[in-house]
């Protein structure tokens, strides 16, 4: 919503939609309207069942967090191995 740290890079196209639908701006916050969080759970409900959601929406969203995550480790190796390289303790360290 308007205001926030990360509207600016991250929400902006939103900020026309929740100024023209209600339901998602800041007069249904502000009324504590739980309109959303009750479509959000009836989405979750209406899906199937936890094998459709395990498979559908687990899974492939955990695979977000999976690959990213053993990249960025992965990479930091790389990048350290690299800094070490290019300082010279590598090569003391690997004398010794």
């Amino acid at each position: 919503m308007p205001g926030g740290a990360l509207h600016s890079p991250v929400w902006a196209p939103y900020k026309l939609y929740g100024q023209v639908d209600y339901m998602y701006g800041w007069p249904a916050w502000e009324a504590r309207n739980g309109f959303t969080a009750a479509q959000a759970w009836l989405n979750l409900a209406e899906t199937g069942g936890w094998s459709a959601l395990l498979f559908l929406w687990i899974i492939p969203n955990g695979a977000w967090l999976v690959f990213p995550s053993y990249m960025i480790y992965v990479f930091g190796q790389e990048i350290l191995q690299g800094l070490e390289i290019a300082s010279g303790e590598f090569k003391a360290a690997k004398d010794r």
